[in-house]
């Protein structure tokens, strides 16, 4: 991308997440969820990596995402 990440980006997409997940519990899709951490890349500033634990409602134990964005 041509833009750097900024702080608020970082705050939007944060938020986003958040909402998405409380959405994902309140239907029951998902038993509990939480974001691990949300972070610029510091050696490519126009790009961020998202970790998120989630807990689906089947016996499981928490499952790990991480997405790459650039």
């Amino acid at each position: 991308g041509k833009e750097n990440i900024t702080f608020e980006s970082l705050v939007r997409m944060r938020a986003t997440v958040d909402s998405v997940l409380d959405t994902l519990i309140h239907s029951r899709i998902i038993v509990a969820g939480e974001v691990e951490s949300l972070q610029q890349v510091e050696s490519s500033p126009d790009s961020v990596i998202l970790s998120v634990k989630i807990l689906p409602p089947y016996p499981c134990n928490y499952i790990n995402v991480t997405i790459y964005t650039s």
